[in-house]
């Protein structure tokens, strides 16, 4: 009893973490246990790794849906999932109860934004963007989105500062 409380779900949770920093990407790593913290931890984070249950796990995730963010909810489930085979493979816990939630959440539905797939399309496009007389600002937009292949959100943010007029070059 005294060995399970001192590997809490938390404590594990950080020593795999630590494992993995030099093989995951450091955008993965830090969204990694930034919601761990946020969401897990403080539900379930002091409890003995082979103390969590299925329905325990099931009642953090919960609140995470309740929130909106059922994405976060199914990846939280799969960073457990992580977690608790890391703890099989350690000898810390005798079984993965994230596994068995699969299909206890709410699913989230995709979206995939439009493309423009066939070359017929990519003229009537281009010709529309060429013919929009709108806000100039914006008919700029559509010009630089079509000559850059970028996505907007890349082309809203754009600054004078990452232009390099000599070179030819926007970074």
């Amino acid at each position: 009893a005294t060995r399970n409380a001192a590997i809490t779900f938390e404590s594990v949770a950080r020593e795999f973490h630590a494992g993995k920093l030099a093989t995951w990407s450091d955008n993965h790593s830090s969204q990694w246990l930034r919601c761990m913290e946020k969401d897990l931890f403080p539900w379930i984070g002091t409890l003995p790794l082979a103390d969590v249950s299925a329905s325990m796990l099931l009642d953090a995730l919960r609140k995470v849906e309740k929130r909106g963010v059922k994405r976060m909810a199914h990846d939280l489930r799969e960073y457990s999932g992580q977690l608790f085979r890391y703890g099989i493979a350690t000898g810390r816990c005798p079984a993965n109860p994230a596994g068995d939630l699969r299909g206890a959440l709410k699913p989230f539905v995709v979206r995939h934004a439009a493309a423009v797939l066939e070359p017929l399309q990519a003229g009537e496009l281009m010709r529309a963007m060429d013919d929009y007389v709108g806000h100039p600002v914006t008919r700029t937009a559509l010009v630089l989105s079509a000559l850059l292949f970028q996505r907007p959100g890349n082309i809203r943010a754009m600054e004078w500062a990452h232009i390099d007029t000599e070179a030819a070059l926007w970074t």
